[in-house]
Order: C-alpha cells, then sequence, then structure tokens
C-alpha cells in the first residue's frame, strides 16, 4: 500500500495526505478527520526511509548514557527528551558498555549511525565518552556533552561550574561552619568533572595556607563499596580531629552519613549533586544542587542549533544552590 491509494480512497490529493501525516494545521479540520479516519482504517504507515533520504534527515537524536539505574542520568535524560519532542524530535538510548573503558567498536558504531542517515545527532551524558573519541566524532558529526568536562576550549560543556562549585562548598563548611579539619574523598578514576572538584578544593587549600591537605585527601573506587566503608571506619578512627567528610555524589554521602552515627560525635557530611534521593533520605547534609533536567534541556538546544548551523555557546554553565537545612549530624 502506498500514498497514493490512501489519497484515492479518501478523495484528496497525495499533498493532503501528506500535510495530515505531517500535522500541518493547511487542512481543514473536517477534511483531517477524514483523511485520518481513512489513515487507520487502511493501517498505513509512511515509509520512513524514504522520508529520510528525501529530508537527508531522521529526526533521531541518540542519548548515551553509561547507566540507566542512577537518578542523574534519569534526570538529565528526561530534560533531552523533553525539548526534543517540543522540537518534532525522538530521542533513543544507548547505555555505554564501560563508562571508563570505551570501546573502540562504540564509536564505529556512532559513525555507521550517522552515516547511514538513522541519527541526526549525538548527546553524550557525563562519562560515557573520552575527551579522544569526542574529539574525532566532533570533527565531522553533530554532537554534544552534557555534566562533563573537556578542557579544550573547542570543545562543548554544559552543566556546572564544578571547580567554583567546590570552592564554594569547601569555604562554606571552614568560614560558615568552622570546620578545621575535611576529609574529601574523590574518584580514583577521574572524570572531567572529579578533576574540576579536586581543583576547587585545592584552590581552598592553597588560599589558606592549609598544607596537610594531602593528609585529608583520599581516592576511591566507586564500584567497591565495601573497600570504601572499611577505609572510611579507619579513617575517622585513626583522625578524631575530622569534622566534615565530603564526598562526590550523594550516595555515598548517604551512606557516610549512616556509618557516622556509630562513632557518635559531631560531624558534618557535604556532597554533590543534591537529587530526590537526599531528599527523601536526609535533611543534615549539606550539598551543592544541580540542575540536571534543566543541563538536558539545554544540551538539546544547543545540538539542535548545532545541526541547523546556527551560534551557540561552547561553554555553557548553568547556576547551583548550595543546600544547608542547619542540622547538625549526631
Amino acid at each position: 500500500m502506498n500514498i497514493k491509494e490512501v489519497a484515492q480512497e479518501a478523495g484528496v490529493s497525495v499533498a493532503t495526505i501528506s500535510r495530515v501525516l505531517n500535522g500541518s494545521e493547511k487542512v481543514n479540520p473536517k477534511t483531517r478527520q477524514k483523511v485520518t479516519k481513512i489513515i487507520k482504517k487502511m493501517n498505513y504507515f509512511p515509509n520512513v526511509n524514504a522520508k529520510v533520504l528525501r529530508e537527508n534527515r531522521s529526526k533521531i537524536i541518540l542519548i548515551c548514557v553509561p547507566d540507566i539505574t542512577n537518578i542523574i542520568y534519569s534526570l538529565i535524560t528526561k530534560g533531552v527528551l523533553e525539548y526534543l519532542k517540543e522540537k518534532g524530535y525522538n530521542g533513543m538510548i544507548h547505555i555505554s558498555y564501560d563508562r571508563y573503558n570505551h570501546r573502540n567498536e562504540d564509536i564505529e558504531e556512532y559513525i555507521s549511525l550517522f552515516e547511514t542517515k538513522k541519527i541526526d545527532g549525538i548527546i553524550f551524558i557525563t562519562s560515557s565518552i573520552s575527551e579522544e573519541n569526542y574529539k574525532k566524532l566532533n570533527e565531522k558529526y553533530n554532537v554534544m556533552v552534557c555534566s562533563e568536562y573537556f578542557e579544550d576550549s573547542i570543545l562543548e560543556t554544559v552543566g556546572v561550574n564544578q571547580r567554583k562549585a567546590m570552592y564554594s562548598l569547601v569555604k562554606y563548611l571552614f568560614e560558615k561552619k568552622n570546620v578545621k579539619k575535611a576529609m574529601y574523598y574523590t574518584w580514583k578514576i577521574p572524570t572531567g568533572t572529579s578533576r574540576e572538584r579536586l581543583k576547587g578544593y585545592l584552590d581552598y587549600m592553597k588560599e589558606k595556607g592549609i598544607k596537610e591537605w594531602e593528609q585529608y585527601y583520599k581516592q576511591i573506587d566507586f564500584r567497591e563499596l565495601g573497600n570504601f566503608s572499611e577505609e572510611l571506619k579507619q579513617n575517622l578512627e585513626n583522625n578524631e580531629e575530622i569534622e566534615a567528610v565530603i564526598l562526590n555524589s550523594d550516595f555515598y554521602a548517604i551512606y557516610t552519613e549512616k556509618l557516622l552515627k556509630s562513632f557518635k560525635r559531631g560531624t558534618y557530611v557535604a556532597s554533590f549533586d543534591g537529587t530526590q534521593l537526599l531528599d527523601m533520605v536526609s535533611d543534615k547534609i549539606v550539598h551543592i544542587k544541580q540542575p540536571f533536567q534543566e543541563m538536558g534541556k539545554i544540551s538539546a538546544e544547543l545540538l539542535i542549533k548545532k545541526m541547523n548551523g546556527e551560534d551557540y555557546e561552547k561553554k555553557v554553565y548553568l547556576d547551583y544552590e548550595l543546600i544547608d537545612k542547619g542540622i547538625f549530624n549526631i
């Protein structure tokens, strides 16, 4: 069955059928109702591949995430999908095989999808692609990155200024909460964002001449919660002067807060993200709240501008909130 047969059955032109299928407003409401009824009756579906070849666009954006169970990636993806829908695009989700060991075959797969016109662009969320591979794709194809930081000025970044945010968090703990000693846990396998946070932490330490920061700076493998638990216990036992523990995620902050209860001593817990998880579980953790859904929306907006050859900002930093509900951990 083809569009000509549908037009003949409806008693209208092929152009009218096409306008109805594309949602054009230039169709009489009664005619639209009649054509829609016949399309359903005849169970007609347009040839998508032919349309892609004709328009040279698939109207599909690939959204690459390291993991679908992480609430941060879900919030960013929601923002992306909502904006794409508003602009007449569809999103297709791809889960990276390994968020830190990016496979070359993934890159070849992305290139194949572009070359065969199956996708118009890709949005990479957080560490779902390395800077090297992103550069390779960015030379020829329409790609965008969200909530990850690349130092190269020609590469896009949409997110929060992680360095500035961490500096603000550390300053708040030391100057508003009168913390003298704080332990900072970051990722053993760094991402662009975690490297920027470390810079913010060091900025404050050096500015205030705090030389023993190395003693309280720790690296953890996020995949090994058991090891982190044992190490944290030992560090707290051996460093009774610690008045705050700073972590890179809500999940680890909540776990740390739970562990601290067994020590029965006043210690602040501070973290990044500020997801609903934190709202539901704890009102004691001082944290940086990031606008993840808005990040996703803006990433999609910039990608479409890039695809259309329009001017767009390469580095977009959104506002963040520093939240402290004023309840001490004891």
